[in-house]
């Protein structure tokens, strides 16, 4: 769900330009929010907010989805559901199954984006969360982030 929902907040930019948006309508009607103010960014800081407003809750739903993942991770090796020995330890998100990790890496990558919608305070029209602004930094914090999970020094996702 979480990866999900992602993809949709970083496809909004392509999915405009061929006339499409795929966030919730209801979260739209929630906010306030027209869909032209998210295909083209008004001037006018009421209706920014409400768009902002939109992205921000859809961000942090996804949030709470990567939580719950971490959490029911969690709760199955303490349980002795998952056992430790087919498990390598993957600093503070706990344990993830050698075999698994590959489903791991987009989640990973959506954290990383999530991250970086919260520090230009969940504006899906900052430059620097655009394919092209980022196609050269991003591999390498990717990269980054899953070495330093494997490292221990912080979680995957």
């Amino acid at each position: 769900k979480a990866v999900g929902a992602v993809n949709l907040l970083r496809g909004t930019a392509v999915h405009a330009g061929q006339n499409r948006l795929y966030v919730p309508r209801d979260l739209m009607t929630k906010h306030g929010a027209k869909i032209s103010w998210v295909v083209n960014p008004p001037e006018d800081l009421e209706k920014r907010a409400a768009v902002t407003a939109v992205v921000k809750e859809l961000a942090m739903t996804a949030g709470g989805h990567l939580t719950t993942a971490r959490q029911l991770l969690k709760q199955q090796v303490s349980s002795g559901d998952l056992h430790p020995e087919d498990f390598e330890a993957v600093g503070a998100a706990g344990p993830i199954p050698s075999r698994a990790k590959l489903a791991f890496l987009p989640v990973t990558r959506s954290v990383l984006y999530l991250e970086c919608l919260k520090d230009h305070s969940f504006d899906l029209h900052h430059p620097d969360l655009w394919p092209v602004a980022t196609h050269e930094a991003l591999p390498l914090r990717f990269q980054t982030r899953l070495l330093a999970g494997r490292m221990g020094f912080m979680a995957p996702f």
